[in-house]
């Protein structure tokens, strides 16, 4: 029906053009438009979180809606092993894929790893040098293709979150410092 509708607005656009054209743009992009836009406004907005919990749970649904309402989990490091926050699923510290991100340290497509096409983009998340995290946008055959700035902008939110956290985790030993007698 999309597809339909597409080939449509196409035709039109070649009957009337340069009249049509303006009106084309801002139709089919102001989505795209208006979820970068937000997105970058929470990006913007994840360094005055006070609550890692909730800067977490805050972080997968603004970019599952940048992404289409895709499937995000954050996989977050304890001590040898990744844990992902929605599924509880374990990726352990020397599996193909985390050795993947830590080398490369950029995104890396699920496709490319064995045994991990369940997973669409992967993303690291770096704090020090170190992995503290890595970002899965889980497959879906609703999933659109993702764009080049589209993977800029999710390792831009990425890297943010990496910071926040490290930031929030700092505040809360000098809180816990500041109360041990």
């Amino acid at each position: 029906v999309l597809n339909g509708i597409g080939a449509v607005l196409v035709f039109l656009s070649k009957q009337f053009a340069g009249k049509t054209d303006s009106i084309l743009k801002r139709f089919l992009f102001v989505t795209l438009g208006r979820r970068e836009r937000e997105l970058r406004q929470f990006i913007n907005e994840m360094a005055h979180f006070e609550n890692a919990c909730r800067l977490k749970t805050a972080f997968q649904d603004r970019v599952s809606i940048f992404l289409h309402g895709a499937r995000v989990e954050i996989f977050d490091r304890h001590s040898s092993q990744y844990t992902g926050l929605i599924t509880g699923k374990i990726v352990e510290a020397d599996d193909p894929l985390a050795i993947r991100l830590r080398t490369e340290r950029k995104p890396v497509w699920g496709s490319d790893v064995i045994g991990r096409a369940d997973f669409r983009l992967v993303v690291p998340g770096f704090h020090r040098s170190a992995m503290s995290s890595f970002v899965a946008v889980h497959e879906s055959a609703d999933l659109p293709a993702l764009r080049p700035d589209e993977v800029r902008l999710l390792q831009d939110a990425t890297h943010q979150l990496s910071v926040s956290l490290a930031f929030l985790e700092l505040d809360a030993l000098r809180t816990e410092r500041v109360r041990v007698p």
